[in-house]
């Protein structure tokens, strides 16, 4: 007799291998099935290349692009995969008077790699530096890592080719770049994206890029847009809960010309990018390293006592400068060849007019531009510096001189209003590095103009907070000893060489020089 126990078992196991047996011959007794894609269903079938591309727009340049409403296809040819490409991002338009016409947002070194079946955009992380023989070189790699900031899955074609095919469309979106500071508040989604135009050069891609921002109140994760510059976003818009920000990228081919960095020294008034160097740094007391932002001159004959250079450095007067100050502005601007002829070259600043039916945007990184800027904000003095510059070495490619359209109307007119409002503080005259009070809040924009110097993007001048005051005595004495006030055109001709010397000033930066030199 079977205890009760074992007796409930040996039914558990008799019904079970009848299941079991049952199972195994339905699954004998089914069709068999190809092999199913992880998310199920059966596997893409991979189009021919001619097919994928059919219907688009091609361009040829530094890339070859496929372009449609739908997508930007990029064929992307094995040797430019770890290759080191310059990418800089252009203010199209200025935000009210926040911002400036062709401001640089950023200017960066990047890489393009396959990892499995992604291509990954990665920026580097030049910050930190080694000689890639170096043993350091290993160690950098793996402590400083470069930001991969966008990725997207090849395209799969039927064919074997020395290329790969991605769709860019979604690498422009918002957080390419930080177009705005989370701190005015406005934010942007993908959604809010729009491929405005794309052009494809020999040595750049354009992309130009619509952004439509948004203003969220406080508690909806936004900044406070009412506090110091922030606030005059809003007040500068009809609709203060929009705006637009238009920005055009460029992936630029770097520079081979064989240029050679200069180090920067103190004693020296120029721009400089700074870095860590880790090769040797036993043998030196400091492991940072800088070198000047300068531009590539290279005189024609090398040997004569004054040459002309390979290629001048050429500014393009604003068309939206009026035209009876052009003169004055291109005057002014080529003062600086007397300098450079100290040094051995002639005529090495070209200063002409950025035509009418110009077929290039004044955010080209080949054509440096002096803006008639105008602002409605009376503390604006002047803007200027190197826009793009080759993050590796220092290579000045591209610099904008800002000049504040309405200085010659203050030097006429309104001088001793504009003395009062931008006379410098009594706490700067005491002491240079002090922080006033009233202006804790200019701590961190100071900090921020440094490193908008090390990365080569413009620097706010001051220059115009003292000669305004100058401006406004010289015109009391003269109006005093009846020099001016008898004739307009003493009048004029003082406001004329006022311009004058602010403008040399702005593009002096431009050229690379801080105001120690």
């Amino acid at each position: 007799m079977i205890p009760p126990l074992h007796r409930t078992n040996l039914m558990r196991l008799v019904i079970a291998s009848l299941v079991l047996g049952t199972g195994l011959a339905l699954a004998a007794a089914a069709p068999k099935k190809g092999p199913e894609k992880a998310g199920g269903g059966a596997p893409e079938a991979k189009k021919p290349f001619s097919e994928v591309v059919k219907d688009h727009e091609k361009l040829e340049g530094i890339f070859t692009l496929y372009r449609s409403p739908e997508h930007i296809y990029l064929d992307l040819p094995d040797e430019w995969l770890g290759k080191p490409l310059g990418l800089a991002g252009l203010m199209v338009k200025a935000l009210g008077d926040w911002s400036v016409r062709g401001g640089s947002i950023e200017n960066q070194v990047v890489v393009l790699r396959r990892v499995g079946d992604k291509i990954i955009l990665a920026k580097r992380n030049l910050d930190y530096r080694a000689d890639p023989s170096s043993p350091f070189m290993v160690a950098v790699d793996a402590t400083f890592p470069d930001s991969p900031v966008f990725s997207a899955r090849v395209v799969p074609t039927s064919e074997s080719r020395k290329s790969t095919l991605v769709d860019l469309s979604g690498l422009f979106t918002p957080g390419l770049m930080e177009t705005l500071s989370p701190r005015t508040g406005y934010v942007a989604s993908p959604e809010d994206t729009s491929i405005a135009e794309v052009h494809d050069n020999p040595d750049n891609l354009a992309v130009r890029i619509s952004y439509r921002f948004n203003r969220r109140e406080q508690g909806e994760g936004g900044g406070e847009p009412r506090i110091g510059l922030n606030r005059q976003i809003a007040s500068r818009l009809p609709d203060p809960r929009y705006l637009e920000a238009v920005v055009d990228y460029n992936f630029y081919r770097l520079p081979e010309d064989g240029f050679h960095p200069r180090p920067a020294d103190e004693r020296i008034g120029g721009f400089d990018n700074g870095f860590k160097d880790y090769t040797g740094v036993d043998r030196r007391d400091t492991a940072f390293r800088y070198y000047f932002l300068r531009w590539n001159l290279e005189k024609v004959d090398p040997a004569a006592s004054l040459s002309p250079p390979k290629e001048p450095i050429t500014f393009y007067v604003d068309k939206a400068t009026p035209p009876e100050w052009r003169p004055r502005v291109k005057e002014a601007a080529l003062w600086w060849n007397r300098s450079f002829e100290k040094i051995g070259i002639k005529d090495a600043v070209r200063v002409l007019d950025q035509p009418e039916d110009a077929s290039w945007d004044p955010t080209d990184i080949h054509h440096s531009m002096i803006y008639w800027n105008l602002s409605d904000n009376l503390m604006f003095s002047g803007l200027a510096g190197p826009q793009v510059v080759d993050p590796r070495t220092g290579q000045v490619l591209k610099a904008n001189a800002y000049l504040n359209g309405e200085f010659p109307s203050y030097t006429l007119h309104r001088y001793l209003v504009y003395a009062w409002w931008r006379a410098p503080s009594w706490e700067r005259l005491e002491d240079p590095f002090s922080v006033p009070a009233a202006g804790i809040q200019n701590l961190a924009s100071r900090t921020e103009a440094i490193d908008a110097r090390r990365s080569g993007s413009p620097i706010g001048c001051d220059f115009q907070a003292s000669f305004s005051s100058q401006i406004a005595f010289a015109r009391l004495v003269l109006q005093s000893r009846g020099v001016l006030g008898k004739s307009p055109e003493e009048s004029d001709r003082f406001a004329r060489e006022a311009f004058a010397e602010l403008t040399a000033h702005e593009v002096g930066h431009a050229l690379g020089f801080s105001h120690n030199f």
